[in-house]
C-alpha cells in the first residue's frame, strides 16, 4: 500500500488525490505562513490557535500576520484541550499524515454533517502530482 499513516484522510485510500510528499509531512515555514494568511483572510479571523508537536512558530507567525491578530497556543501536555479548541474552530489546517489531525477532521465533519462539516484544510495540499514521493 502507498498509504502512510493517516494520509488517506486527504489523499484517499487508493491515492486518488495524490501521494505523500515531503511537504505534506513537514510543511515549510513558507507554506504554513501562506496558508495561515489565506485562512485568516478567508474568514476574517481575530485569532489563530496553534497546536504542534514540533516548533509552533509563534514568533514567526506574529511577524508575518497582522499585529492585532491574537496568536495563542497551549503546552503540548494539554492535548485534550487542544483537540477541543481545534475541533470547534472556524477553520482548521492540519497535517495530512497525522492521526491527531484525523481526530480533529472527523469531529469537525461529524458535528456539522448536515452542513457539510466545518472547513478543514491540510498543509501543502492539494499539491502537484509531480511533487510525489513514492
Amino acid at each position: 500500500s502507498k498509504n502512510y499513516m493517516a494520509s488517506p484522510q486527504c489523499l484517499g485510500h487508493r491515492n486518488e488525490h495524490g501521494f505523500v510528499t515531503a511537504e505534506l509531512c513537514f510543511p515549510s515555514k513558507e507554506i504554513v505562513i501562506r496558508q495561515v494568511k489565506s485562512a485568516v483572510t478567508q474568514i476574517g479571523a481575530a485569532a489563530v490557535f496553534v497546536a504542534s508537536d514540533g516548533d509552533p512558530m509563534i514568533e514567526t507567525l506574529r511577524q508575518a500576520l497582522p499585529k492585532d491578530l491574537v496568536i495563542a497556543s497551549l503546552p503540548k501536555e494539554d492535548v485534550h484541550l487542544s483537540l477541543v479548541v481545534l475541533s470547534q474552530s472556524s477553520i482548521f489546517i492540519g497535517n495530512c499524515v497525522s492521526s491527531f489531525t484525523a481526530i480533529v477532521a472527523r469531529t469537525r465533519a461529524a458535528v456539522r454533517a448536515e452542513e457539510g462539516g466545518w472547513p478543514t484544510q491540510y498543509w501543502a495540499f492539494p499539491h502537484a502530482p509531480s511533487d510525489s514521493v513514492n
